[in-house]
C-alpha cells in the first residue's frame, strides 16, 4: 500500500471517529485510526499522558506505533516518546533508554525519562547526574526532578547516603519552582526539617548532638505542620523540657500543637489527651520539686520547689497571680485583689491571719 493511500485511510477513519463525536461509533473509528496509524488516536486511545501510559495492552500499542509515518521532527519525538513509554511500562529499560536517547540531546523531559530508566535499574547515581543537568538546563519541569532528588537524599539509595541537609535544600529549591504545589512543598519541607530534628537531638552519624538547634528544626517542620514534630514540640512545651533541656513551658501551645498532632492520628498525642485532657484541653497536673535545669547555652540552674511553682505560675495557664492592692491596717491581714475578702475567700479556700496568699487560689 502506498504512503498515500495509507495516509487517506488513516485520514478517514480519524475524520469518522471526529464525526461522530462520541459513542460507539466514535470509539469505534478511533480505534481504527489508531491502529492504522494514525499517532493522535494512539495516544488518545491508549491513555498516554505527561511520563505514563495507562494501557498494558503493550504488543497491540507497538504495532499500531509501528505504522506511524512522522511528518515532522515533533512527530518523530513524540513517537519515539510512545514507543519508550511501552518498554518503559514493560520494564525493558535498555530499549526503553534507546528511544529516550534519539531525541535526548535537544529535549530535556526525554533526559528526565532516561534518569526514570535509570531509577527503575536502582542506579541512583547515573540518575542523579541526569536529574541535576536538566535543572541546570532550566527545564520548565524542573519541580519533578528537585522532588525525586529529595527523595533520594532524604531516606538514601543505592549509591546516595542520606543527607538530610541536602534533602532540606532541594524540597526549599521545589518550593521556589514552577509547577509546585503548596501542599507537597509543606508536607517535603516539613519531613527534611524533623529527620534534621532528630539528627541533631540523637546525634546522628554526621550530625554533632546539638539539642537547640534540634529543637529549632523541630519548631519550623511543626509550624508547617509535620505530625512527628507537632507531637514532639507539643510534648516539650508541655513538660518544659527537650531532651533534659530546659524550655519555657506554654500550655496554650501544647495544647495547639498535641491536638493538631492527635487529629492527624499521632498516637502520643491521643495518649496525653485520654490521660490529660478535660473538655478536649490538656491540663497538666504541677507537683513542683527541687530541680536542676540545664539550658541551650549549657548553663545550669537548680531551683527549690518554691521557685518552681513561680516558674509555673508565670509560665503555665492552670494558675492566675493576683496583685496585692494593700493592707488594713486594722486587721493587718492582706486584702485579695481578685475575692475582695480578708479571710473567707469567695472560691472556697480560708485565709489564714497574715499567711494569706500573694496568689488568689481561682484555679488552684
Amino acid at each position: 500500500m502506498s504512503k498515500c493511500a495509507s495516509f487517506n485511510i488513516v485520514s478517514i477513519k480519524n475524520w469518522l471517529s471526529e464525526y461522530y463525536k462520541s459513542g460507539e461509533k466514535s470509539d469505534y473509528w478511533r480505534k481504527r485510526a489508531a491502529e492504522a496509524g494514525d499517532l493522535k488516536s494512539i495516544l488518545e486511545v491508549y491513555g498516554y499522558s505527561e511520563f505514563d501510559v495507562t494501557s498494558n495492552a503493550y504488543d497491540e500499542m507497538l504495532r499500531s506505533l509501528n505504522n506511524v509515518k512522522p511528518e515532522s521532527d515533533d512527530e518523530s519525538a513524540l513517537k519515539s516518546y510512545a514507543i519508550g513509554m511501552v518498554y518503559y511500562k514493560r520494564g525493558d529499560t535498555t530499549n526503553a533508554k534507546k528511544q529516550f536517547e534519539l531525541y535526548a540531546d535537544r529535549n530535556d523531559a526525554m533526559k528526565y525519562l532516561i534518569a526514570n530508566c535509570f531509577e527503575k535499574e536502582n542506579n541512583y547515581v547515573e540518575a542523579e547526574k541526569l536529574l541535576k543537568k536538566v535543572i541546570k538546563d532550566g527545564w520548565e519541569r524542573s519541580a519533578d526532578a528537585y522532588m525525586k532528588l529529595w527523595g533520594y537524599f532524604l531516606n538514601g539509595v543505592n549509591g546516595i547516603e542520606p543527607d538530610y541537609l541536602k534533602s532540606l535544600e532541594y524540597a526549599e529549591k521545589y518550593a521556589n519552582s514552577e509547577g509546585m504545589i503548596s501542599s507537597t512543598a509543606n508536607e517535603i519541607t516539613g519531613k527534611s526539617c524533623n529527620k534534621l530534628g532528630e539528627a541533631y537531638q540523637y546525634g546522628l552519624p554526621g550530625y554533632v548532638k546539638d539539642v537547640k538547634k534540634s529543637y529549632e528544626y523541630y519548631v519550623r517542620a511543626a509550624e508547617i505542620g509535620n505530625t512527628e514534630a507537632l507531637a514532639i514540640v507539643g510534648m516539650s512545651l508541655l513538660n518544659g523540657e527537650i531532651d533534659g533541656i530546659y524550655i519555657n513551658r506554654d500550655y496554650f501551645k501544647a495544647n495547639d500543637y498535641l491536638r493538631r498532632a492527635s487529629f492527624n492520628g499521632n498516637q502520643q498525642a491521643k495518649e496525653c489527651f485520654e490521660k490529660f485532657g478535660v473538655d478536649g484541653v490538656i491540663v497538666a497536673p504541677i507537683r513542683p520539686k527541687t530541680t536542676t535545669y540545664k539550658f541551650m547555652d549549657g548553663h545550669e540552674l537548680t531551683a527549690t520547689s518554691q521557685t518552681i511553682t513561680w516558674l509555673h505560675l508565670l509560665y503555665g495557664i492552670r494558675y492566675k497571680p493576683c496583685r496585692i492592692r494593700y493592707r488594713n491596717p486594722l486587721k493587718r491581714e492582706i486584702k485579695c485583689s481578685t475575692c475582695s475578702s480578708y479571710k473567707n475567700c469567695n472560691y472556697g479556700k480560708k485565709f489564714k491571719g497574715k499567711t494569706h496568699p500573694r496568689t488568689c487560689p481561682e484555679l488552684y
